[in-house]
């Protein structure tokens, strides 16, 4: 079936190619772009421009695109013209219980989370910046707090890390997928780096520009920030993901390749939280640029091996 939808969609968009057989790309009609930004799911049919952000179930593609018949033709073969549904964005709120962290000072709680913000070479100026807090009751107790703020400065995510002993060290709250950590800081002309932690962010914020925490080593092309990257056609991403995540560190520059998005795989010897922000940019500096093809011979040897 994919391959008559092809047939059609070739008749009105015939500079196209195919990814991985269920994604149909192309130029977009609303815009004039040097790269196909349009992209058809063949599966799901529905289409979205990277670019403008024009989208939504296939039949209104054929509403400008294409004639009645070919319309007919296409949904002759789905059986109807299918509706798409778009995902609620979680409000995110500061817990009540929030005390900017060069405020608490006085109470034990604060004490220890800057001791232990320093051993990580954390400075004032970055708490202040990215407005890190503790909980000194309420269900973040004893945690620091580290805020997300989107484009316009509203907050979008926190994570939080226990000051003593607990079973779950880290405890966030929003979606990874709908943000894009600390938007209000990023200029997306220049290269981004990802990183996994928060810690490792905070500790080389003030040295590195265009530091992503992914809270995690895990992108999906749905994610917001994936979206946004590719929207603004960043110049290089850096992937920069602890020693131990090679194979996630492979996934992810696999997935940017796939839509010509420059990309390099930083390697460290140790956790990027664990060395000097001299070190960090060094390793950057020797990032070494990956390739589809270089990326999946490096994932088909780390499965042998």
């Amino acid at each position: 079936m994919n391959q008559e939808k092809i047939e059609i969609l070739k008749q009105i968009f015939p500079d196209s190619f195919i990814r991985k057989g269920e994604e149909f790309v192309c130029y977009c009609p609303k815009h004039t772009h040097h790269k196909k930004k349009l992209e058809i799911n063949l599966v799901k049919n529905n289409f979205s421009c990277w670019v403008c952000k024009w989208g939504g179930p296939i039949f209104k593609l054929f509403k400008e695109c294409g004639t009645r018949d070919q319309a007919n033709k296409y949904y002759a073969l789905i059986g109807h013209a299918p509706e798409l549904k778009e995902e609620e964005v979680e409000r995110i709120f500061l817990p009540e219980e929030y005390l900017f962290l060069l405020n608490a000072q006085e109470f034990p709680q604060g004490v220890a989370a800057l001791d232990y913000l320093s051993q990580y070479e954390i400075t004032e100026k970055t708490i202040i910046q990215n407005k890190l807090g503790i909980c000194l009751s309420g269900d973040f107790r004893d945690r620091i707090i580290f805020p997300s703020f989107d484009e316009a400065g509203h907050i979008n995510f926190f994570t939080s890390r226990a000051l003593y002993d607990s079973k779950m060290k880290y405890w966030s709250r929003g979606r990874l997928s709908q943000i894009v950590f600390n938007e209000l800081f990023l200029d997306w002309s220049k290269p981004v780096v990802l990183l996994e932690s928060v810690k490792a962010y905070c500790r080389h914020f003030e040295q590195v520009p265009n530091l992503i925490c992914l809270n995690g080593c895990y992108i999906s092309k749905k994610y917001e920030l994936f979206k946004k990257i590719i929207i603004n056609d960043c110049p290089m991403v850096y992937v920069g993901f602890d020693p131990e995540a090679d194979k996630e560190s492979l996934e992810a520059i696999s997935k940017f390749t796939e839509y010509d998005i420059p990309v390099k795989q930083v390697r460290f010897d140790k956790q990027p939280d664990e060395i000097d922000s001299k070190q960090f940019i060094s390793c950057i500096e020797n990032a070494h640029e990956l390739d589809k093809f270089d990326s999946l011979r490096r994932k088909l040897w780390s499965a042998v091996a």
